[in-house]
């Protein structure tokens, strides 16, 4: 006979479990964490890295080397929830090692400058040109952060780099990067990569192609084939002072020989971005396609094929930059795409070369990346008559029939064409009304007027798109809640709008298309400036420090809101620019992605509708 367990000992039995499932939920969701031994090492150190957490997925490891900074590379380990750490032996001229842990499981990795290792001299102080690169990769268009970093680690370069981003709009600072420019020439000790730094700073911060070319004279003195006079060379047939690429063909086939002859330069092309994505260049021109389906090949066998490879040839493939479409290698884009999305070391080796930065947005980046990829074979489908296939890929793949109001343009385009050709009309509709209403594009007409003639509908083709309106009116989105800083430290908050018309625009300094938009926009917001029901807004990831220099040189009359990526990804918003007319009940009630002439009016015309 069992014997009975008093009440009070399965009370506490009862409470001691739960403490200990307590703990163990808590030590299930304790945040990842990396750390190295040893704390400080030097060149040639044996680094054990260690995390806390089981982890099924990988290491990246992304290292920097003092004699060949540009042979840098992305090594991609792949851990087990057995392992709790990694040994990485480095070499005699390591200078800089960034760590980011995978987890692909929960698609989660742990990434940033708080995960890099800077290596330290025999003196024990942290080597000067680590802490140049950190900030060349993460907070170069950061004049806040920098300032920060000068107070910890008061370096040349690091000086040179802030500098330089006041240089544009001040005329005391641009004074002080060229004199101090000047007063390191030669350097002590003659140092190529301090040559190369100091030519990189003269040609791009300072803007004095004179001093410049002093710096690469002398570099080409005393180091003529080192890797860092090659990429002086290369950086200045490919970019001007201003920041401009040189889309030169000439340029481009200078790079290729440079890659087919020398395996160095083929490493430090290949370990280069920019570099690779003009040596892609090269292959524009008809008679060499036949070549950059080899180029692609191989590069997929290598896993290191990137996004701007296949940017390119996307390009190419539909005449883009030949005005004659390659159907041949429309279908090897598609072909590779599908290889290179099957291939986890390849799409993390190509991102990792590209995006270190943005590490920490791996998964959601390739998620677009991967969608923009069905929408591209959809596409192909519909054009080869596979309108069910094109359908399918949109619907059960993209789920776009789930969000309309979501998509840009072309993609309801796509949608409502792929869509009507299967035989479903009613979800065409659907998808050219949000089109036609929301994006207010009057190219959707054309295919509403054919459902409209198909179902032989009484009402005159006025009336039905009257109906539609009405009934796409019903379900426009509510606009996320917000609370942001304009640039003179006022707070704004949506709620505090409400009863007005929100217009909103998302753009960056560095935007072209945003900056030929600002005077239209300007000559809107006066046109409205004794309205003061309606409210413009605009929205910038970048510091306060970035948009006052910018807007020195290009007035934006809009009330300017810096460090706003919080509320640029609760509007769901991927490119710039990308403008919302938010109606005074607090729902969007217009949007449009990207910048055509006749912004203002479209804006105008959704404004004066709202304010009737």
């Amino acid at each position: 006979m069992k014997q009975k367990t008093p009440k009070s000992s399965r009370l506490l039995i009862g409470f001691i479990g739960m403490l200990l499932l307590l703990g163990g939920c808590r030590k299930a969701a304790q945040p990842l964490k990396l750390t190295w031994t040893p704390q400080k090492p030097r060149a040639g150190d044996t680094l054990r890295i260690t995390w806390n957490r089981p982890v099924a997925g990988f290491l990246w490891v992304h290292t920097y080397e003092g004699s060949t900074p540009f042979l840098h590379q992305v090594q991609l380990v792949p851990i087990t929830p057995e392992q709790r750490s990694h040994t990485l032996v480095t070499t005699d001229s390591v200078y800089l090692v960034l760590l980011a842990l995978d987890d692909t499981t929960k698609r989660e990795i742990l990434a940033g400058p708080e995960q890099a290792v800077v290596f330290y001299d025999p003196a024990g102080k942290p080597i000067p040109l680590a802490r140049e690169v950190l900030a060349t990769l993460y907070f170069r268009k950061q004049a806040d952060t920098l300032r920060r970093w000068l107070q910890q680690t008061p370096t040349p370069g690091l000086r040179r780099m802030l500098w330089g981003l006041l240089a544009k709009g001040d005329t005391l600072a641009s004074t002080w990067l060229r004199d101090s420019l000047r007063r390191a020439l030669p350097p002590t000790p003659r140092s190529p990569a301090a040559l190369y730094h100091g030519w990189r700073t003269a040609f791009f911060l300072s803007q004095d192609t004179a001093l410049a070319r002093q710096y690469l004279q002398q570099l080409q003195k005393i180091a003529p084939h080192s890797l860092y006079t090659w990429r002086a060379r290369f950086g200045r047939l490919i970019w001007t002072p201003e920041g401009r690429v040189c889309r030169s063909p000439e340029n481009a086939d200078t790079l290729w020989q440079a890659y087919q002859r020398d395996p160095r330069l083929r490493r430090m092309i290949l370990g280069s971005d920019l570099l690779r994505w003009y040596l892609t260049y090269h292959f524009v021109p008809l008679d060499r396609h036949a070549a950059f389906r080899d180029y692609l090949e191989e590069r997929l066998r290598q896993h290191d094929l990137t996004g701007n490879d296949l940017v390119v040839l996307q390009y190419v493939s539909q005449g883009w930059l030949t005005n004659r479409p390659d159907t041949a290698l429309q279908t090897l884009l598609v072909k590779i795409q599908e290889r290179w999305f099957q291939d986890p070391l390849a799409l993390r080796q190509a991102y990792g070369l590209t995006q270190w930065q943005r590490l920490s947005r791996f998964y959601r980046d390739l998620d677009r990346e991967r969608e923009d990829y069905l929408k591209l074979r959809a596409s192909w489908a519909l054009d080869r008559g596979q309108a069910r296939e094109a359908y399918r890929l949109l619907t059960q793949d993209l789920h776009m029939d789930r969000r309309l109001f979501d998509l840009w343009a072309e993609d309801l385009d796509l949608f409502g064409r792929a869509a009507l050709a299967a035989g479903h009309p009613d979800q065409a509709e659907q998808a050219l009304a949000v089109l036609r209403f929301y994006h207010a594009d009057t190219s959707a007409d054309s295919l509403l007027r054919r459902i409209w003639h198909e179902r032989g509908d009484t009402l005159s083709f006025e009336q039905y798109l009257a109906t539609l309106e009405q009934r796409i009116q019903a379900r426009f989105p509510r606009a996320p809640d917000f609370e942001a800083r304009t640039l003179s430290g006022d707070t704004v908050r949506l709620q505090d709008l409400h009863g007005r018309v929100v217009v909103l625009n998302f753009w960056a300094t560095w935007c072209g298309p945003c900056r030929r938009e600002i005077p239209e926009l300007n000559d809107l917001v006066d046109y409205f400036q004794r309205v003061p029901q309606v409210v413009f807004l605009a929205f910038t990831d970048e510091d306060s420090a970035t948009a006052t220099r910018f807007l020195k040189e290009h007035p934006f009359r809009y009330r300017i809101l810096p460090q706003g990526r919080s509320i640029r990804e609760a509007y769901r918003v991927n490119a710039f620019p990308t403008h919302f007319v938010l109606s005074p009940d607090g729902r969007i009630v217009f949007k449009q992605v990207g910048y055509m002439p006749g912004t203002a009016e479209r804006l105008k015309a959704r404004i004066e509708a709202l304010l009737r």
